[in-house]
């Protein structure tokens, strides 16, 4: 029994000692290699991720979020800074920021902050009109690669445009073609 135990011993020191010596070579063939590796991992790197994007914030170009202030140019002109710069994100930060059409152009994403507004502007005046085409809040044309992010609001303010006491239904109307069906141009008890 003691025979045993010693050459377990003895198999096991051996173990150990020729464990020690590739340990020890591993180590100066890794050091050897480091400088290689380090840099095949920043080329991988620097081909896997897009480059850092930029960050335009509206206030920085004279938007006010003071929901009065129309700041159609103010926002369009840090999209404009934002595209010309190759891409990025335009941050619309906390506040209600009144505005006419934003031109989203390519490569821009517009990120609203949770608690910030983008409201539409009360006056037709503000927003891109050509020929009998009146652009709404947002326009994005022949643009690629655009977002629109974040927890705020886009709100087109829609209502203050509408007679809401007056009945939309258009002659060339059909009413099979809404959710509701017929009963969509229906009146309902307390509408009125």
């Amino acid at each position: 029994m003691t025979n045993t135990t010693t050459s377990l011993r003895r198999t096991s020191s051996r173990t150990c000692a020729v464990d020690d010596g590739a340990r020890l070579s591993g180590v100066r063939s890794l050091a050897s290699t480091l400088p290689l590796l380090i840099t095949l991992f920043f080329i991988v790197l620097s081909g896997t991720f897009p480059a850092q994007q930029s960050r335009f914030n509206i206030v920085d170009y004279g938007a006010k979020g003071d929901g009065k202030t129309v700041n159609t140019s103010a926002i369009n002109q840090a999209i404009a800074a934002c595209a010309k710069a190759g891409g990025g994100t335009v941050h619309v930060p906390v506040g209600e920021f009144r505005s006419g059409t934003v031109v989203l152009l390519s490569n821009v994403n517009l990120h609203l902050d949770s608690g910030a507004v983008l409201k539409g502007s009360d006056d037709l005046g503000d927003y891109v009109k050509e020929g009998e085409i009146l652009y709404g809040l947002i326009l994005a044309r022949k643009a690629e690669n655009v977002a629109i992010t974040g927890h705020g609001i886009l709100d087109g303010n829609g209502t203050y445009f509408m007679d809401l006491n007056k009945k939309r239904v258009e002659d060339d109307f059909d009413g099979k073609f809404t959710r509701q069906g017929k009963a969509y141009i229906l009146r309902r008890p307390g509408t009125g």
